[in-house]
């Protein structure tokens, strides 16, 4: 009936205020006469807006009958102001606060000038009501948090039970102090007082936000009275503890200035541990509050769209459409506490002029101290980030941005120290090492040397001086990255971290220009090294690998921002690596084995051996029978084949330890920093073992091949002594082989097999290529065999297949076919045009 009165006189309204202006629009055209029509109109207008004021009020009043008659019911019923009764009536006054709330901002949108006097007196109601039910809230709810002793472990639990309890039926055990016992009545008296505190403070943002439309932003930053309250003992604590003068007083009643020093030494040190431990407890009672926030704001919600249903209120204007999202825009309760507990120490740092003293940073201060407080404030910025689960670590001040970054000249010392002391500390560590290095070779007799490293322990895979850059990198990137501003990360970066890797480069160089010169040191007479020291030198060689491969990997990883300082140090560490790879193989291939080893003189006699048409199978000192016939490898090769397969072994010795590493660990193959252990471990003797079999295997194509053209014909006995040579050769790599069949390894064996192809399938093959090329015009020679039948040799010429490229696959495919897929065409042809 009201809203139908309502829009009955807004329509008289509009038709007035219409009439209303089309006399005024005529008044200028008519007579004076017509002035009397014009009052008229204004007079029933002014009437017009009169009784829609009175509607207001009477809309108004009649919103508030409701609450009215409850408010009387419930004190008639009980006047007593006892504890039982103040908790009544908070809870009463709770619900009062929602419900003017709630009307407030139903009628807001229709309000009248003539009616605002009204509607502010209920505003103001409301605001006294809710500042008087919110101290009387906060007096009993401090009241209950002094009784449990928080925030010892008792305190603690009793809170956690107080969240967690459903109803007054629960069986709530005992729970005894020092100062006091709570029993389950108080566990429910304690919970209620919660429930209206996170009403009360819901609801008056919520209606703030709505007055000024900032329901996006306002609550945010607003202080949440329940967990300020639970924060508060912890604050009371150590203003008491940190802040009070009394330990400086009683120091100086017994004349000892040193006490006094110490203790402004050591104060971010016990500041910061006791708030960490505090933390640790305070976030575990804690963790049921937000889900006990959001029950209660959704009892409220659900209360006020009951309301409205009673009093037949617009949805629109709903405060439930408030209520829910405003939860959100909350700081969650545990990141909310950090944030306090972070503002304390701020506080007691700041309180105490702390990174100004004179014992801290003086001129007779000790540098020691002021890294120690300086290392304590990351330590506490890690703890208080881990803890945060909301994604709002922002919000939450770090230490090293208020007392590092912002003094510069601090920062900078900061800076020097951490250099000075990383270089220190890697320098020390590559001495130690290239001590080790030069004491197990230098200190010990060559004829002994093979009884001594029976007794020294094996070389680790990850080298110290590699597993300590690792840890420094890790540490440096993980400090710089508690910086938020992205200019002191930089410096960081550039001045420590680039230096830093920078000497582990000079390091990793000194330590195999060590290793090279021992690996090609003459300690016997034929220039090779006994077995334990070519075991001892390359598990050395695949730590400086591993060491260097870690370190690149990891900062990889660690470069989340692509930082081009950090892209460019991870670049750098990879071709040290890989030059590291390159001149070890460079060095034993060309050196050991080539020179010493006399694998040079194996690929001078080739030449001949391969154009030989029968073989003294006879030969002594011969080893390592063939699969495929009684062929031996040639005795020329067998000091490269040993040294090979040492070098293999120790790259297997390896492999085998990482397997065994695994195996024992398998649940922690996956480290910290992203990557697998396993694989990292794995990568030296897998990268030395394939740049050894690249660089034999290229040795063996030459021979085969033949590019500088010194092999003009080949013969089937001599191919097939060089294909077993070839084979035993390969076999060393067989097992690490993964190039997926068109490797170098399988280049040789393919080419061997061709060179080695009986007579019968060279010739179709030679005849079948030549059809398939169309060359019949250039025939090279025709032979005969001992029956006198003739059969064409023809010379193949890969021009003419390279005419239509149809031609080149399919000669490829045949090729394939018959298992010579790993060769180029072009590598075939010649050794099919120098087969005899």
């Amino acid at each position: 009936m009201a809203q139908a009165t309502a829009s009955q006189l807004e329509s008289r309204l509009t038709q007035a205020s219409f009439r209303l202006s089309k006399l005024e629009q005529t008044n200028n055209e008519s007579s004076p006469s017509s002035n009397e029509n014009s009052n008229a109109s204004s007079e029933l207008y002014q009437r017009a807006r009169n009784a829609q004021g009175q509607l207001e009020r009477l809309e108004i009043t009649h919103s508030l009958l409701p609450l009215l008659q409850s408010l009387l019911g419930t004190v008639g019923g009980n006047g007593n102001v006892d504890g039982a009764s103040l908790i009544e009536q908070i809870a009463l006054g709770t619900r009062t606060c929602t419900h003017l709330a709630s009307l407030l901002h139903s009628h807001n949108q229709v309000i009248a000038t003539i009616s605002l006097s009204n509607w502010n007196a209920i505003q103001d109601w409301y605001i006294s009501l809710h500042d008087s039910t919110r101290q009387s809230a906060l007096f009993i709810f401090r009241k209950w948090m002094k009784l449990s002793c928080f925030p010892e472990e008792g305190g603690c639990a009793a809170f956690k039970r107080m969240l967690t309890s459903k109803c007054e039926a629960d069986a709530i055990a005992l729970q005894e102090n020092e100062e006091g016992v709570m029993n389950e009545l108080q566990i429910q008296e304690w919970k209620e007082v919660s429930k209206c505190l996170i009403e009360l403070q819901v609801v008056y943002d919520a209606f703030l936000s709505l007055q000024q439309q900032q329901s996006a932003a306002l609550p945010i930053q607003r202080r949440f009275d329940m967990i300020d309250e639970i924060c508060r003992p912890i604050a009371d604590r150590l203003r008491y503890h940190f802040l009070e003068e009394t330990a400086i007083l009683k120091n100086e009643e017994t004349n000892n200035p040193s006490d006094s020093s110490r203790s402004v030494e050591r104060l971010p040190e016990w500041l910061l541990r006791y708030l960490r431990e505090t933390s640790d407890k305070l976030l575990d009672a804690v963790g049921g509050l937000h889900a006990f926030i959001e029950n209660v704001v959704t009892s409220v919600a659900c209360r006020d769209n009951l309301h409205r249903e009673n009093d037949e209120i617009d949805d629109s204007i709903s405060f439930d459409h408030v209520l829910q999202p405003l939860v959100s825009l909350y700081i969650h309760p545990s990141t909310y506490c950090l944030r306090e507990i972070a503002r304390m120490a701020r506080h007691a740092l700041r309180s105490k002029s702390y990174f100004t003293h004179p014992d801290v940073v003086g001129r007779d201060a000790k540098p020691m101290v002021a890294r120690t407080a300086i290392d304590q404030l990351f330590l506490f910025d890690a703890f208080i980030q881990d803890k945060i689960i909301d994604g709002r670590g922002s919000e939450v001040p770090k230490l090293v941005d208020i007392f590092l970054v912002s003094n510069k000249g601090l920062f900078q010392w900061w800076i020097n120290e951490e250099l000075n002391g990383a270089l220190v500390t890697l320098r020390s560590c590559g001495n130690a090492t290239l001590l080790s290095f030069r004491k197990s070779k230098d200190d010990t007799d060559t004829e002994n040397f093979d009884k001594c490293t029976e007794s020294i322990v094996q070389p680790p895979l990850l080298p110290p001086i590699g597993e300590l850059f690792v840890s420094l990198i890790h540490s440096l990137h993980l400090k710089s990255n508690f910086f938020s501003n992205r200019h002191s990360q930089q410096l960081v970066i550039s001045n420590i971290i680039g230096t830093v890797s920078s000497e582990y480069l000079d390091m990793v160089h000194a330590e195999s220009t060590l290793l090279r010169k021992q690996l090609l040191s003459r300690s016997k007479s034929n220039g090779i090294p006994s077995d334990n020291e070519l075991t001892m030198n390359m598990m050395r060689w695949i730590g400086i690998v591993n060491g260097t491969h870690i370190a690149s990997a990891m900062i990889h990883s660690c470069n989340g921002e692509n930082n081009d300082v950090m892209e460019r140090i991870a670049v750098s560490l990879e071709r040290m690596r890989d030059a590291i790879v390159e001149d070890l193989a460079s060095a034993f291939i060309e050196t050991l084995i080539m020179e010493r080893a006399k694998f040079a003189s194996y690929t001078m006699r080739c030449p001949f051996l391969l154009t030989q048409t029968t073989l003294d199978r006879h030969h002594r000192g011969q080893r390592e029978s063939s699969l495929s016939s009684n062929l031996h490898l040639s005795i020329d090769l067998n000091d490269s084949y040993h040294v090979l397969s040492m070098a293999v072994l120790a790259c297997r010795a390896s492999l085998s330890i990482v397997e065994d590493m695994s195996a024992l660990q398998n649940n922690l193959n996956r480290n910290s920093l992203g990557f697998s252990t396993t694989q990292m471990l794995s990568y030296g003797a897998h990268a030395i073992e394939e740049a050894l079999s690249i660089s034999i295997s290229q040795k063996l194509l030459d021979i085969a091949i033949d590019p500088q053209g010194m092999t003009p014909e080949i013969q089937l006995a001599g191919s097939q002594q060089f294909r077993c040579d070839a084979t035993n050769i390969v076999n060393l790599f067989s097992k690490s082989s993964g190039s997926n069949g068109t490797g170098p390894l399988e280049r040789v064996i393919a080419a061997s097999n061709l060179m080695s192809i009986s007579q019968t399938k060279l010739v179709h093959l030679r005849k079948t290529l030549y059809d398939l090329s169309l060359s019949h015009d250039r025939p090279l020679f025709t032979g005969g065999n001992d029956e006198g039948e003739d059969k064409g040799v023809y010379r193949l010429e890969v021009e003419s297949f390279y005419r239509d490229e149809r031609l080149v696959m399919e000669a490829e495919s045949m090729l394939g076919a018959m298992g010579f897929h790993a060769l180029a065409l072009e590598e075939a042809l010649s050794i099919i045009n120098r087969r005899v």
